[in-house]
């Protein structure tokens, strides 16, 4: 009888530890920062092409529509949380830049890099990067959640790569919802 309890004990334990191999895990990576509100207004400065507007505010409402207690507003404001388009050569796509203070984000200015080519489109377009993409990305940084490297991060928003025609970033994966819901429960 004891090689019957000691198998079934070995069998269970082996069990229980596949299955948590198997269980997918949240992966974000959090700045420990957040806003002293649940709230953000961002405001698009005259730099950026009014053709990207809706772009733009559509990066903002997928974070909206996560679930968390946080909102980026788009009210008339004399805001110093900026989005801007510059010319920077080859050394990034979009760039967030964060001022902090106290412990609290107090200010984001974000950077889309006019030396690459840049769509609107809805279903993307061949050689150029997607506005709505990217700006979902950066307003992630703005939530302070960071750039993720592994290539198994490579389908959520937060990855720090993207390709030229690639839109499935505009939309939320699992794992950066359960980031920013846990920065703004």
């Amino acid at each position: 009888m004891k090689i019957g309890k000691r198998t079934l004990i070995v069998t269970l334990l082996l069990t229980i530890f596949l299955v948590n191999m198997a269980a997918p895990a949240s992966a974000y990576s959090y700045s420990g920062y957040k806003w002293n509100a649940n709230y953000v207004v961002p405001k698009i400065d005259s730099s950026v092409p009014s053709s990207w507007t809706t772009a733009i505010k559509a990066g903002a409402t997928a974070w909206n529509n996560a679930g968390a207690a946080f909102t980026f507003k788009w009210i008339t404001s004399a805001a110093d949380n900026r989005i801007y388009c510059t010319s920077a050569g080859d050394t990034y796509l979009g760039l967030a830049v964060p001022t902090h203070g106290g412990g609290y984000n107090i200010g984001y200015k974000t950077y889309f890099n006019t030396d690459y080519p840049w769509s609107t489109a809805s279903g993307g377009e061949s050689g150029k990067y997607d506005v709505q993409s990217v700006a979902t990305h950066e307003f992630g940084h703005w939530l302070t959640l960071w750039d993720l490297y592994d290539s198994i991060d490579s389908e959520k928003t937060m990855y720090q790569w993207t390709a030229s025609n690639e839109i499935k970033k505009r939309t939320l994966h699992s794992d950066d919802i359960a980031g920013i819901k846990h920065i703004y429960p």
